[in-house]
C-alpha cells in the first residue's frame, strides 16, 4: 500500500443508498458508496491509479491485467479479481486482439466492515475462481440494476457471507502518514482542481526542481505527479455526473481543452467513456 489515507478526496460515489439492518443493535446504517460500472470492451490501457474503496471485478470476456508494483496478476473470463483501497494499480492492454469485458462494483470500506464484523480487512487473494462467489457476484450485479434496496441488501449479504467463508482476510498493515509538506501538496492539488495545474506549479509549491520532485512524487504516491492530478479530476469530475449533467461543460470546468481531450482521459482511467458512464447511471 502507499498512503493516501489522510489526503482529502473528492470522488464520492453517489449511484445507490442502502440501508442496512443491523441485527446486533436494530439500528440502521446509511451506507452511499457501492457504484457498478461495465466496461463492454477495455480498448485503452488504464494508467496507475488508486480507488477509495474496494474494487471487484467479474470478468466476463478476455483476460484482464492488473499490474502493481511487485506483482502483475492475469485474470481469465469467470473469475474475480480484487482491490483493496488506495491500492496503486494499472490495467494495461497485454493482447489488443483479446478483446477484455468486465463488471466492477466499488463497496466502501464501511460496508466491509458491516459484512466482516467490523475488522478493518485487506484482501490478500486477489483472484477467486469460486463457482458460488461468481454466482452471487451476477446476483448482486442484478439487483443493482434494479434498485431495490432490500433485495441489494440481500444479495450483499450472501455475496459477502461466502467472501468470508471462503478467504481468510487481515489487518492491513500500519501506515505511515504523509509529512506536513506533502499532506498540503496533496491539499493543494485537490483544492484546484478545477484549474490549470502544471507540474512546474507543484514543483515550486514544495520548493523543488521539477525532476527530483518528480523522482520523490512517483516514489511516495507510485505514479507520477500530472497522472495524480488527472486521476483525481476525472474521479471528481465523475462523481457530479448525472442524467441531466452537460458533458461539454464539465469538461470545461475541469479545464481539458475540449470535449475529445476529456473524454478521452475519462475513458483512460475509467475504462468507460463519459456518455456512456452517464447511461449507465440513467439506468
Amino acid at each position: 500500500f502507499t498512503n493516501l489515507r489522510c489526503a482529502p478526496y473528492f470522488f464520492r460515489i453517489r449511484n445507490y443508498h442502502i440501508e442496512v439492518t443491523m441485527k446486533e443493535n436494530i439500528q440502521l446504517l446509511h451506507f452511499d458508496q457501492l457504484e457498478l460500472i461495465t466496461v463492454d470492451e477495455q480498448k485503452t490501457n488504464i494508467p496507475e491509479h488508486f480507488h477509495p474503496t474496494f474494487c471487484i471485478s467479474l470478468i466476463e470476456r478476455g483476460v484482464e491485467t492488473i499490474q502493481m508494483q511487485e506483482q502483475v496478476i492475469y485474470s481469465e473470463a469467470g473469475s474475480i479479481s480484487i482491490c483493496n483501497p488506495y491500492e496503486i494499480h494499472a490495467n494495461p492492454i497485454m493482447d489488443k486482439d483479446l478483446k477484455v469485458a468486465f463488471k466492477t462494483i466499488y463497496p466502501s470500506q464501511d460496508l466491509l466492515d458491516y459484512f466482516f464484523g467490523g475488522k478493518a480487512i485487506v484482501f490478500h487473494n486477489r483472484q477467486l475462481q469460486h463457482p458460488k462467489i461468481v454466482e452471487l457476484f451476477r446476483i448482486l450485479v442484478h439487483q443493482i440494476s434494479t434498485r431495490e434496496t432490500k433485495e441489494i441488501e440481500t444479495a450483499l449479504s450472501n455475496f459477502f457471507t461466502l467472501l468470508k467463508v471462503q478467504y481468510h482476510q487481515a489487518s492491513p498493515p500500519n501506515r505511515q502518514f504523509l509529512s506536513a509538506v506533502w499532506s498540503e501538496l496533496i491539499l493543494y492539488i485537490d483544492h484546484h482542481l478545477t484549474e490549470k495545474i502544471t507540474l512546474e506549479q507543484l514543483a515550486r509549491f514544495v520548493n523543488m526542481d521539477k525532476y527530483h520532485f518528480s523522482k520523490l512524487f512517483r516514489a511516495k504516491f507510485g505514479m507520477s505527479p500530472m497522472n495524480y492530478v488527472l486521476m483525481q479530476k476525472i474521479f471528481t469530475a465523475k462523481s457530479l455526473i448525472q442524467a441531466d449533467t452537460e458533458l461539454t461543460a464539465l469538461a470545461y470546468e475541469f479545464e481539458f481543452s475540449d470535449q475529445a481531450h476529456f473524454s478521452k482521459t475519462f475513458k483512460r482511467f475509467i475504462g468507460v467513456s463519459p456518455r456512456n458512464y452517464k447511461r449507465q447511471r440513467a439506468v
